[in-house]
């Protein structure tokens, strides 16, 4: 079976959307990731925007509930001023911060993102 698809934006097998797109404010909402020793990210992503959050995983608030207090773990991958920036907690320990000196990414252009964490 095949699908023909009527609307050139949507590229699946069953004609569903690949991509999200986002004007300025929007965001998608994911179920969380479970907190775990490795994780692997990938993705792909263009704008013109030179600061933007691409991803984020972690407490959605800064009230201290009882599930919060369990769950300190989170990371943040992000443009700054166009360049790539990363923030990583894990076990409550300080963060660590991450820098890519690189070109600037926000250039209309995609670009392929991959993150490997191996161990906490």
């Amino acid at each position: 079976m095949c699908c023909e698809c009527r609307n050139d934006l949507l590229k699946g097998s069953r004609c569903q959307g690949t991509t999200r797109s986002f004007s300025g404010d929007g965001f998608a909402w994911y179920k969380p990731m479970p907190a775990c020793t490795s994780l692997n990210i990938s993705m792909q992503f263009m704008t013109l925007q030179p600061d933007a959050m691409l991803f984020y995983n972690g407490p959605m608030d800064t009230k201290n509930s009882e599930l919060q207090i369990d769950y300190k773990d989170y990371i943040i991958i992000q443009l700054k001023g166009g360049r790539l920036a990363m923030e990583i907690s894990m076990n409550g320990i300080a963060p660590v911060s991450l820098e890519v000196a690189s070109t600037a990414l926000n250039d209309g252009v995609w670009h392929e993102l991959a993150v490997t964490q191996i161990g906490k």
